[in-house]
């Protein structure tokens, strides 16, 4: 049975949230953190005068601007349901949040929608639905969402399993700046039938060259297995760019 690997999620605004659970008192850091406050009062959104004042920054301030097809604000909206920031937590209103900010082309709002669904969180987890959000997110550059769709496709997560889709999302990854992936790119060459050793050997000497903390143990025992032939061919495809 193949190990199961833990899939990568992100953090919110620290900024928004202290504020938003009252650690801040001036109303300007928490307009920052979500990028609504206006440079002038030309450039304000015109919904601003006619909302009240104790609504500004609340969750309906965000709800009538998510309405109006605001995707900031439906991305915004959706977060504070999720992480229960100005209300309670209500991961059915984030999900159809994320959803609308998602269909707009919001990359981060796919990402965070995609962890939703595949989190189980909201009953059971729907990871066809959220191999689709992670595509989606991933082929608009979002790092964690290539490893994600790497990984459910290792492992048969609402796809059927798919080594070589797995290698070219492990490798959009790394070319998008997350080091592990590297890692990840060679145990899955690792452990293929048969092993591809060579291969493996050079992602964990990209990979630690990434600064990836197992990634020289790992090396220096792929490399125990190898002649010095096939341990040179490694060094060399490891100093080439990935595909």
């Amino acid at each position: 049975m193949r190990a199961r690997f833990a899939l990568f999620s992100i953090g919110w605004s620290d900024l928004a949230i202290r504020y938003l659970r009252g650690v801040f008192a001036a109303p300007v850091f928490a307009a920052a953190a979500f990028g609504l406050l206006a440079a002038s009062a030309e450039a304000r959104d015109p919904l601003w005068d006619e909302v009240p004042w104790e609504e500004r920054l609340g969750v309906e301030w965000f709800e009538k601007r998510a309405e109006r097809g605001n995707t900031e604000a439906q991305l915004n909206l959706a977060k504070m349901y999720e992480q229960g920031i100005g209300t309670d937590p209500d991961l059915a209103r984030a999900a159809k949040w994320y959803e609308a900010a998602a269909l707009s082309g919001n990359a981060e709002a796919q990402f965070r929608l995609a962890s939703l669904l595949s989190s189980g969180r909201m009953g059971v987890a729907d990871f066809a639905a959220a191999v689709r959000w992670f595509r989606a997110a991933s082929d608009q550059g979002v790092a964690a969402a290539s490893f994600n769709l790497a990984v459910m496709a290792e492992q048969g997560l609402g796809m059927p399993e798919d080594d070589a889709f797995a290698a070219d999302r492990y490798e959009m990854a790394f070319g998008q700046g997350m080091a592990r992936a590297a890692l990840m790119r060679g145990l899955l060459a690792l452990n293929a039938e048969p092993p591809r050793g060579v291969e493996a050997l050079a992602w964990f000497l990209r990979a630690n060259s990434a600064g990836v903390a197992e990634a020289r143990v790992l090396a220096e025992s792929a490399a125990s297995q190898l002649n010095e032939e096939q341990r040179e061919s490694a060094r060399l495809q490891a100093e080439q760019p990935p595909r």
